[in-house]
Order: structure tokens, then sequence, then C-alpha cells
């Protein structure tokens, strides 16, 4: 989206991770990497928890969601049910204005 010039919302939970994409965008486009990160709004927020996500989605028009989880460990699996499953689930109960949702990764 960044190289169509588009500006994108990057919800983040740790700071860390802002690095790790910053990093595959550096990979991807080494000569326009930092120009391409002009096109990204960081905003720190945790998608499990939608109520306070609702001034996040304000004048968006799709959410992308890339926060799937994998694990191995049957001990997880209600964790990886409740980010891969319910997650984009709830997303599209949110109010008509933000329900134009393209889920990415997580199927």
């Amino acid at each position: 989206l960044s190289r169509e010039g588009r500006l994108v919302r990057v919800l983040y939970r740790d700071e860390k991770r802002i690095d790790r994409v910053k990093q595959l965008f550096r990979y991807y486009e080494p000569d326009r990497f930092e120009e391409l990160l002009h096109f990204v709004q960081w905003i720190e927020g945790d998608i499990l928890d939608l109520p306070s996500l609702e001034s996040v989605f304000k004048g968006i028009t799709q959410v992308y969601h890339c926060a799937g989880l994998v694990s191995f460990s049957t001990s997880d699996f209600k964790k990886v049910m409740k980010v891969n499953r319910a997650t984009p689930t709830s997303l599209t109960s949110l109010p008509p204005t933000h329900r134009r949702l393209k889920s990415r990764g997580t199927e």
C-alpha cells in the first residue's frame, strides 16, 4: 500500500516489533524504505481490545488483519483461536462505517 503512496495505519503492541517491520521495508525496498515509511502511521494498541480501537478506526476504509498467531503447542490453542478466528469476526461487528474488512494471513 505504501508503494502506491497510500497512508497506512499500523497497530502495534510492542515497540520492538516496529523495528522488525522497518527491517522488512529495508530488505524489500533498500533504495526507498525511508520514503515508504513516511506513509506509515504507528499506533500503539491491542487488536484483542476492540472497544479501545474505536478511535483507531476513524477515517479508515479498510482493515487488513495481519496479526495471526502460530503455535504448535496445545496449551496455546485458545489464544490461537482468539487471535486468528475470533478477532476477525469481532472486527466485522464494528459500526457500519468500519466494516469493510480484508483479512490477510489468518485463514
